[in-house]
């Protein structure tokens, strides 16, 4: 007979009931408790308090989520790879702040993976070691923690990247700040591909990640790091103008003692022992009082007195007299290109009152009109075409006690004239010739200038060979400027006359589309290889900063320039 259901009972109850009943059935269930003996409910008892806790395994918890954080203050270090190596000029103002009004923005905080510290993100170092500082001063509660914004670690690259273009955004860096930081992003870039950058590929890395340099102040860090770090705090001093005054002097200095057979190696004991004892000196005078805004700002560093003080060494190490050593120095500097024995023989007769060298040069044979253009005598090779009125160069001594010669060493038409522009209208066309050849060389780019009678100015301007960049070599920082100067003068580039350079001309062919070249040819050879041209303030600042050769060579290029077209215009009527 089956038991009769309470009238009260429902169907979930039984249904539950049942449940325990079938797994109990099947030791699914243990017994109730209240079915166990006082032993065997005392024995689970002690079963329970000795289970241990669970292991602590917040270290090992993920923040890959960008997000705010509270920190200590205590527990926040500076970014150890930090760009700013200088003192911030403002720090004490930055801190008078914070202790106003606190830190009113959250800092970019970061770690390198495994690291139990959190480290300056991007920018902030200076804000860090002031709310630091207040803390252990003040004991403030308000200074104990900041709030951060945390950013999970991506790579060295980045981190540093962040901190430049943070610190370039608040201003303030010091030229040797911003120097070491590019430098030390280079290296970690090379450090991430593996191989070397120059100074090109370097720029475009860079560029890739949201920070645009030029090549030029990219080599201006380049020299500042590889050759001035032995001043040690006073390269604080360190400013662009300073440094577009020593890289030419230091390099062409560095120049001449290789010619005298010493090493890079002795080069670089020699410039310690030359900046070492005066870096004691420079550094007593870093800073001096701002009386417009009432605060200290940083002295300029006089480049002259590290340039004497380099000569001054050479001088001692090869036994000259410093006089002597000024002297070649400079000259190494006018004629880059010069072997030792011509710079000897240069500054000898340069002592005497004669400068060395005669030029030796066939008289220009008789123009033949309609003639084809001249043929060139080497493509690339650093030579520029025949033409009547060139040849060979030869240095020989030359007893005369007076023959007149240009910047770059060439002869005017007449040595006995004062003036090498006087013979313009009696031979403008090959005065125009010696002009561009003397600007061409002063500028080192020399090995681009094609000789070409068809064209109103009688040259062009070539391209260069594939992967050889115009503002590619350090060594001559006036190529690239040089380069465009020319070919603006030759009347190339608004291709006019581009039909009578010979076909085998790169620019002629980039520029009518040509022997397979499109549209798009001469554009990236623009882009690339020869960079673009250099804008008016550009153009304007490197006349005003140009070595004085350079500039008297181009003063002479555009009179007798205009006395060509002058005389052109004469043979038309």
């Amino acid at each position: 007979m089956s038991k009769r259901l309470p009238g009260d009972a429902r169907v979930a109850d039984l249904a539950h009931a049942k449940l325990i009943k079938d797994q109990r059935n099947k030791g699914m269930v243990g017994p109730s408790i209240r079915t166990l003996s006082p032993d065997e409910l005392q024995a689970r008892v002690s079963r329970s308090v000795n289970i241990a806790n669970p292991a602590d395994n917040t270290d090992s918890l993920s923040q890959e989520m960008e997000g705010l954080i509270q920190l200590r203050i205590s527990d926040v270090d500076p970014y150890d790879k930090n760009p700013r190596q200088h003192e911030n000029e403002r720090y004490d103002d930055i801190k008078e702040s914070i202790r106003v009004s606190n830190v009113l923005s959250p800092l970019v905080v970061t770690r390198r993976p495994g690291a139990p510290r959190f480290m300056v993100g991007a920018g902030g170092n200076t804000r860090l070691k002031a709310q630091q500082e207040l803390w252990a001063e003040t004991g403030e509660a308000r200074f104990e923690y900041l709030l951060g914004i945390y950013r999970p670690w991506a790579s060295e690259v980045t981190t540093l990247v962040s901190h430049l273009a943070e610190n370039e955004l608040r201003g303030g860096l010091t030229f040797w700040d911003r120097a070491n930081g590019v430098w030390a992003l280079k290296r970690e870039i090379e450090a991430e591909l593996g191989r070397h950058l120059s100074l090109r590929q370097l720029r475009d890395e860079m560029l890739a990640r949201g920070l645009r340099v030029a090549i030029g102040v990219l080599s201006f860090y380049g020299f500042a790091v590889e050759q001035l770090a032995e001043l040690g705090p006073a390269t604080a001093r360190l400013t662009h103008p300073s440094i577009r005054d020593l890289q030419p002097s230091t390099t062409h200095l560095q120049r001449y003692c290789m010619l005298n057979g010493l090493s890079d190696a002795d080069w670089a004991t020699l410039r310690a022992e030359a900046l070492k004892p005066l870096a004691n000196i420079l550094t007593q005078d870093v800073y001096e009082d701002d009386e417009t805004e009432g605060t200290k700002r940083i002295r300029p560093l006089d480049p002259a007195r590290i340039i004497t003080a380099l000569e001054r060494a050479v001088a001692a190490h090869l036994n000259q007299s410093l006089a002597d050593v000024q002297a070649l120095r400079h000259l190494a500097e006018t004629y880059p290109k010069a072997s030792l024995d011509e710079l000897r023989l240069r500054n000898r007769n340069k002592t005497l009152g004669a400068v060395p060298p005669s030029i030796v040069r066939p008289a220009p044979s008789p123009r033949t009109e309609g003639a084809a253009p001249p043929a060139r005598t080497g493509q690339g090779s650093g030579a520029v075409e025949s033409s009547p009125v060139r040849s060979v160069v030869t240095l020989q001594a030359q007893p005369s006690p007076r023959i007149d010669v240009s910047d770059d060493g060439t002869a005017g038409a007449d040595p006995a004239d004062d003036d090498p522009d006087l013979d313009t209208d009696a031979n403008p066309h090959g005065s125009a010739t010696d002009a561009i050849v003397a600007f061409t060389r002063a500028c080192g780019v020399a090995d681009l200038l094609r000789l070409c009678e068809a064209l109103p100015s009688g040259y062009y301007m070539e391209i260069p060979a594939a992967g050889a960049f115009l503002d590619g070599d350090e060594a001559q920082p006036y190529r690239y400027a040089g380069w465009w100067i020319a070919a603006m003068h030759s009347g190339q580039i608004d291709g006019e006359h581009s039909d009578h350079m010979p076909e085998d001309s790169l620019w002629r062919q980039v520029q009518r589309m040509e022997a397979g070249h499109d549209e798009t040819a001469l554009q990236w050879h623009i882009e690339t290889t020869l960079g673009n041209p250099p804008g008016l303030v550009e153009l304007g600042q490197w006349f005003l900063h140009c070595p004085d050769h350079i500039l008297a060579s181009h003063e002479s290029l555009l009179r007798r320039l205009r006395s060509l077209a002058g005389a052109r215009q004469g043979e038309q009527r």
